[in-house]
């Protein structure tokens, strides 16, 4: 949730939040409309790479998706590691840059560090948690890591970094 009221403040103009103890929560939120021009001109047709977003959260997939392509990043998006890793070796595909949270259920985010480690070497990754830099595994210590909650700003100025 945090991930998404930070994308959520940095893109509105007022944000209003109310919530009742057993009867639920109230969010308003007012976004910045764009016209047609300057909506095509917000993204260069994901000139600036290619990224698999990888998250167990449906939510926070579809909040740093689009976020990410509003920066100019072509961007494919996958539930689980097992999901990740298909998209590699069923559907052949190749990506510039690999962001993917490290704790998902099934091991999922560090099966997927694993295998880019072993089987994609020249393929760059930046992994998330909302757990610190500890919780990577030995051997991707030295990894790009970006620990949850962050500004959507800070997330794309880590992959700008990354990506050179």
């Amino acid at each position: 949730i945090s991930v998404v009221l930070g994308t959520v403040e940095q893109s509105s103009r007022v944000t209003k939040i109310e919530s009742e103890v057993g009867v639920g929560s109230r969010f308003d939120v007012c976004l910045q409309v764009l016209n047609e021009e300057e909506s095509m001109n917000s993204a260069d047709s994901g000139s600036r790479g290619m990224v698999l977003l990888v998250d167990d959260e449906e939510l926070i997939r579809e909040m740093i998706s689009i976020a990410l392509s509003h920066a100019g990043f072509t961007v494919d998006v996958a539930g689980s590691g097992t999901e990740a890793i298909s998209r590699f070796e069923t559907e052949g595909k190749q990506y510039d840059l690999v962001v993917t949270d490290v704790i998902m259920p099934d091991e999922g985010g560090k099966t997927l560090l694993e295998y880019l480690s072993k089987n994609r070497g020249n393929c760059k990754i930046l992994a998330v948690s909302g757990f610190d830099r500890s919780v990577l595994e030995e051997n991707s210590r030295t990894l790009p890591f970006l620990q949850k909650p962050f500004r959507i700003h800070d997330l794309i100025k880590k992959i700008e970094d990354i990506l050179g």
